[in-house]
């Protein structure tokens, strides 16, 4: 877990559950100190959670996450980075990128410059990985943790977390049979746990036909999804989204997923 500093009066500190999955907590529900701390008067979540998680994975997501993380013993520095922080407690996932070039490459980073892009963790740990791979190279990144090395030195190890960007879904469902059967709710929360993305990775909405494709037969009666179309502003819709950071992980929940039943 990370340290924070608090003061006089009311602070306001970001946490993460203890539980992994999509945890929802209702705003005003949380005011029991499980460990008193002196000087802490009262606890209360007043907001809403930033972005909630997902139940367990998926087989293809953990088939991808465990060639990932086979990396840590890599040749390279970077696939050894990647691999370290993917083994930490708390992490979900990573994208590191590289400039090894003289100049400041298309993504904004420096030269000679590693940037980690990493959700969940503690970012002492993570610092602590990033240090251990990036040899002479310089860190990018709006976290930044201050390290001790052996030589008494305090060294500054950047990083950033991903940039949550909303993702839109809207399509019609055509019954095969009784407009009756179509279980919607059932197929937004099906699509909400199964449909995710990695840092960094462009929306197109062929997977989404499938995820969709896949509702159904799980939990939504017989139909066919058609018409998909995908939004990051509810506005403007269309078949493919890009992100414009690599920092950007696109996230949807059953309040962005609209579905209309057609004859």
């Amino acid at each position: 877990m990370d340290s924070a500093t608090v003061y006089s009066g009311q602070n306001i500190l970001e946490f993460r559950a203890k539980e992994k999955g999509a945890v929802i907590p209702t705003i005003g529900t949380i005011t029991n100190m499980v460990t008193i701390i002196p000087g802490i008067v009262s606890v209360i979540n007043n907001v809403g959670a930033t972005y909630i998680g997902t139940e367990e994975e998926n087989d293809s997501d953990f088939r991808i996450r465990r060639a990932r993380s086979t990396s840590v013993p890599g040749k390279n520095n970077v696939d050894s980075m990647e691999g370290q922080i993917r083994e930490l407690d708390g992490v979900i996932d990573v994208k590191i990128h590289e400039n090894r070039t003289n100049a400041t490459d298309d993504t904004g980073t420096t030269a000679h410059t590693v940037w980690a892009i990493v959700e969940g963790g503690a970012n002492t740990e993570i610092a602590d990985v990033i240090y251990g791979n990036i040899g002479g190279s310089d860190t990018r990144g709006s976290v930044t943790v201050p390290l001790i090395n052996s030589s008494l030195q305090t060294i500054n190890i950047n990083f950033d977390r991903e940039t949550i960007v909303p993702l839109y879904i809207r399509f019609d469902i055509k019954p095969i049979t009784d407009l009756g059967e179509i279980n919607q709710d059932g197929i937004k929360q099906y699509i909400a746990d199964n449909l995710a993305y990695s840092i960094g990775e462009d929306v197109e909405t062929s997977k989404i036909t499938q995820v969709a494709a896949d509702a159904m037969l799980a939990d939504g009666g017989n139909g066919y999804a058609l018409n998909i179309e995908i939004s990051s502003d509810n506005v403007t819709w269309t078949d493919f989204l890009a992100v414009s950071s690599i920092a950007d992980k696109y996230t949807t929940d059953t309040n962005k997923i609209f579905i209309t039943a057609i004859e």
